[in-house]
């Protein structure tokens, strides 16, 4: 007979088996997802009666995490200054790892291994099937040995979403999707190493009153860090003294300087316990080919509000039917229903010198190597690991080659903002308001399995 535990267990993968992330690929928003389960998931208990965790054994990790030191992110070992040089992997992949792993494969290889972060925008269905996400362990040992950091998806579209409108105040906006029950899953079954963050929005902003719900956010931010202390401080946590804090990055829309400035400096005011970790930005901008500074005046932007904490551009790269022409000895391919009706091939001329000629910036997402959504910024012809390729992903991978991460950043500390009444013209619903929900499904006891975290101060991996 199954058990409750299980059937619970059961009931919350196929809660979170739809999760992609919300408003993907800067196109417009889709309509808001019907209602979750009233019923919430909750995760089976420890298979472990003792919170102790069993004497450690190799596992074959070498990467270091990455932490957000100041304004910048940084080795946490080394203290060297981590660039990503990253790509946007494709969605709507197979429940199958081998799969994921093949499209992995393949991007190390194009780039001769300079590209060393993927995001994500969702997860095979089986990541939910036990509190360890078993069947992704072959993916990130992978992505280990290729050199490549993650950032995982930390919203969806149809669970564990926040939704733009359908709600009665700011918790109702918080709590109807099961945003935070989602976060906290994927800190479960995610603390590797080379998670680089988890991304708790993507182009949440849109309409004037989505403003209003700001704080959710910081909520969001505040209880999924309150859950990875928890787990590292309490006595019956399995991870006590060895869970680390993964970065927390929300993804914005390019809505402008000022505005992108004043929705970073609003998640990252008050506090760093209240605040999100790593901005990034959703851009569109570099569609002249023989433009140089195209994000410059962004640049200076970050730099002038003085946060602490580290930007990303966490979508880079022009629509393809927004580029004029072709690069010499290139064609443009038809695009019928685009307007123009055709995508020329960008040159990625941005790429080599990025972070030399911005200070500000830690590293890029360039989008995407395959996307369903988002057909005229796709590098190949499709989303499996033996693709294609467009000119237009051999001339990013090209570029990859020759980016230049000899570059100085100095740690340097921003300062945390008092935080403002209204954002946008529109007033903010009260953080105060805003409570934490179903903390009793997340007992320390089911915190992360210590087997892929720092267990030593010689950095030994279990």
């Amino acid at each position: 007979m199954i058990s409750k535990e299980q059937l619970l267990l059961l009931v919350f993968a196929l809660y979170f088996a739809g999760t992609s992330l919300q408003g993907c690929g800067s196109g417009p928003p889709s309509p808001p997802p019907p209602p979750p389960s009233p019923s919430p998931p909750s995760p089976s208990p420890s298979p472990s009666p003792s919170p102790t965790p069993s004497p450690p054994s190799p596992s074959g990790f070498s990467l270091h995490p990455i932490e957000v030191k100041g304004q910048h992110l940084y080795d946490s070992v080394t203290h060297q200054p981590f660039f990503a040089v990253g790509i946007a992997f494709p969605n709507t992949l197979p429940n199958d790892p081998a799969e994921w792993i093949a499209v992995l494969r393949r991007i190390s290889q194009e780039s001769e291994k300079h590209v060393n972060m993927v995001r994500l925008y969702d997860l095979p269905l089986c990541f939910w099937n036990d509190l360890e996400g078993s069947c992704f362990v072959d993916f990130m040992k992978e992505a280990d040995k290729l050199g490549i950091y993650v950032l995982f998806p930390g919203t969806g579209s149809t669970s564990g979403y926040i939704p733009r409108d359908g709600w009665t105040n700011a918790q109702d906006c918080y709590e109807q999707g099961k945003a935070l029950n989602m976060g906290r899953n994927v800190v479960q079954r995610a603390n590797y190493p080379n998670t680089l963050g988890i991304v708790i929005g993507n182009e949440f902003f849109l309409e004037a009153p989505t403003f209003r719900a700001a704080n959710v956010f910081k909520a969001y931010a505040r209880d999924l860090k309150a859950y990875m202390t928890l787990c590292n401080d309490d006595a019956d946590s399995p991870s006590k003294g060895v869970m680390r804090q993964i970065p927390v990055v929300y993804a914005a829309r390019d809505f402008g300087d000022e505005p992108d400035a004043d929705i970073m400096s609003f998640l990252m005011c008050g506090s760093a316990e209240t605040s999100i970790d790593v901005y990034g930005l959703n851009i569109e901008r570099w569609c002249d080919p023989a433009a140089t500074d195209i994000y410059g005046s962004i640049n200076k932007k970050v730099e002038s509000v003085n946060l602490p904490g580290s930007f990303m551009l966490t979508e880079m790269g022009c629509p393809q039917n927004l580029v004029a022409s072709a690069p010499p000895g290139q064609t443009c391919r038809p695009m019928p229903g685009l307007n123009p009706p055709h995508c020329c091939p960008r040159n990625w001329g941005q790429v080599p010198d990025l972070f030399k000629n911005f200070n500000m910036i830690d590293g890029f997402s360039a989008y995407a190597f395959w996307n369903d959504g988002a057909m005229n910024f796709n590098m190949a012809d499709a989303k499996w690991g033996n693709a294609t390729l467009f000119d237009d992903g051999a001339n990013f991978f090209k570029q990859t080659k020759q980016v230049d991460k000899q570059v100085d950043r100095p740690v340097t500390q921003g300062q945390h903002a008092d935080c403002p009444a209204k954002l946008r013209g529109e007033d903010i619903l009260p953080l105060d308001g805003i409570k934490s929900y179903d903390d009793n499904l997340y007992p320390a006891k089911q915190c992360p399995s210590p087997r892929h975290m720092r267990t030593s101060d010689i950095f030994t991996y279990v």
